[in-house]
C-alpha cells in the first residue's frame, strides 16, 4: 500500500522530534515553540494518513468502513476494541411534541436526557453537546468517565453527519475530555471514539474546524499514550515506576494533578500545615502525621503508608509522596517502601534517592527509625553506619558530599 510507507516514515520521523524535544535538541534546525509547532503539523499529517489507510482497507474488505451501524468494529494504531455505542444504528426516537423544554447546562444528567429525548432534532442534540463540551473543560474526568457519555455523544455525531453544528460541538467535548490521562486512555483510545475521530479528521465538512479539532483530539490522546507513567509537577521527581516525591509545590495546582493521571497522594505533613479540607475531590490520601522532628514516631506509620503506595503503585497508578519540601519526612517514608517493596538496603536506596532527587536528607532520628527498619524487614546488620551519616548530615551546610561514604566498616 503506497501509503503504509509514508505513514510509517511519518510515526518515524515523529519520534525523532519528540526526541528532539525532549532533549533540548535541533531537528532540522528547528527548536523550542517552531519545533513544537512543527510535532503538531506532523501529528496532523500522521492523522491523514491513518484515516486514509482505513478507508482504503475498508474498500479492499479487509476492514469494516465507519459508518452508522458498523463503526464499532475494528482498531486502530493497536487501540483496545470497544464498544461504547450499542445501539447507535438505531433510528432516531421522535422528540415531545411541542416546543423544546429549557434544561440545566450545568448538569450532566439533564444534559443527557435533553440529548437523548430531542436526538432527532439536530439544533437541540447541538445545545447539549455544547453543554457537555463546557462540563468536560470544568471537569474532563467526572465527564469522561460516565459510561454514558460516549455512548450518547457518537450516537447523535452518526444520527446526523450532515450537521456541521453536531459535529463540532461533539469534537470539542472529545477534545476537552482528553485533556485528562487517564480518560484519554482508558475511554477515549477505543476503536469506536478513535474510528470517528479519524473520520472526522478526514472529512471536508463544514465547518472546517470539526477536522482540526478531531485532530486536536487525536492528538491529545496520542500525547497521553506517550506521557504514560510520566509526571510532571513543580519541585517533584519520578523515583521508581509510578512513584514520585516532592516538596508541596507538587500539590499546588489540582488541575495539574489529575489531569497527570495522579490517582493517590501520601502527605507526610500535620493537618495544620496541609488540612484536609484543601485535599483535591477524586484523589486518595494517606496522612503520615508527623513534624520534621527527631523525636516524632514516624515509623509508626511505615507500614500504612508503604501498603498505601503500594496499594496504587502495583496497579500502575501514579502515587506522589510528599511532605514541606521533600526532603526529609517524605523522603524517609520512600526510603521505607523502597526497603520493604523494591528490596532495597537502606544503603542502595538511600543512594539512589538521593541521586534521583538530590536534596533527600533524613534528619538523624528518621535515618535511626530507617535503619531499625531495615533490620526488622530484612533481618540483616545495618547497611548504614549511623555515625557517618550524622558526620554527614552535620557537614551538609559547609560541605555538602552528593554521595556519601556510609557504609559500616
Amino acid at each position: 500500500m503506497a501509503s503504509a510507507s509514508e505513514l510509517a516514515s511519518t510515526q518515524a520521523e515523529l519520534q525523532s522530534v519528540k526526541r528532539a524535544l525532549q532533549s533540548g535538541a535541533a531537528y532540522l534546525g528547528l527548536q523550542g515553540e517552531a519545533l513544537q509547532k512543527y510535532l503538531l503539523q506532523l501529528s496532523e499529517k500522521e492523522n491523514l494518513l491513518l484515516s486514509k489507510q482505513l478507508h482504503s482497507m475498508a474498500a479492499q474488505d479487509s476492514f469494516e468502513p465507519l459508518s452508522p451501524a458498523t463503526a464499532s468494529s475494528g482498531s486502530t494504531r493497536g487501540y483496545a476494541a470497544g464498544d461504547v455505542t450499542t445501539g447507535a444504528h438505531q433510528p432516531a426516537r421522535p422528540a415531545p411534541v411541542g416546543d423544546a423544554k429549557a434544561f440545566n447546562r450545568e448538569n450532566l444528567q439533564d444534559v443527557l436526557t435533553h440529548m437523548a429525548e430531542y436526538e432527532a432534532v439536530p439544533a437541540e442534540c447541538a445545545k447539549a453537546l455544547k453543554a457537555l463540551s463546557s462540563l468536560a473543560y470544568s471537569n474532563a474526568r467526572s465527564v469522561g468517565k460516565d459510561e454514558r457519555v460516549l455512548a450518547a455523544l457518537l450516537r447523535a455525531v452518526r444520527l446526523h453527519q450532515s450537521e456541521g453544528a453536531v459535529q463540532l460541538t461533539a469534537m470539542r467535548a472529545i477534545s476537552n475530555m482528553a485533556y485528562d490521562q487517564e480518560v484519554a486512555l482508558t475511554r477515549l483510545a477505543k476503536s469506536d471514539v478513535m474510528g470517528q475521530l479519524l473520520t472526522s479528521v478526514a472529512s471536508k465538512s463544514e465547518p472546517k474546524e470539526i477536522a482540526a479539532t478531531a485532530s486536536e483530539a487525536l492528538a491529545r490522546i496520542y500525547a497521553a499514550e506517550e506521557a504514560k507513567g510520566k509526571i510532571a509537577l513543580a519541585n517533584c521527581d519520578k523515583i521508581l515506576d509510578n512513584l514520585y516525591l516532592g516538596g508541596v509545590e507538587a500539590t499546588s495546582d489540582p488541575q495539574q494533578l489529575t489531569s497527570q493521571g495522579v490517582r493517590a497522594i501520601c502527605v507526610c505533613c500535620r493537618e495544620f500545615e496541609i488540612p484536609s479540607k484543601k485535599f483535591v475531590p477524586g484523589i486518595e490520601y494517606y496522612r503520615v502525621d508527623v513534624e520534621d522532628q527527631s523525636r516524632e514516631p514516624l515509623e509508626e506509620f511505615f507500614e500504612e503508608a508503604t501498603d498505601f503506595i503500594y496499594q496504587w503503585t502495583s496497579q500502575n497508578m501514579p502515587v506522589l509522596v510528599h511532605c514541606r519540601a521533600g526532603v526529609s519526612r517524605s523522603a524517609s517514608v520512600v526510603l521505607a517502601y523502597m526497603i520493604r517493596y523494591a528490596n532495597y538496603t537502606l544503603h542502595d536506596a538511600f543512594i539512589y534517592l538521593r541521586a534521583a532527587r538530590p536534596v533527600v536528607t533524613p534528619n538523624l532520628g528518621f535515618m535511626d527509625k530507617l535503619v531499625a527498619y531495615e533490620e526488622e524487614i530484612h533481618g540483616t546488620d545495618p547497611t548504614i553506619d549511623t555515625r557517618k551519616y550524622e558526620s554527614w548530615f552535620t557537614s551538609q551546610a559547609s560541605s555538602p558530599v552528593a554521595i556519601p561514604d556510609l557504609l559500616p566498616e
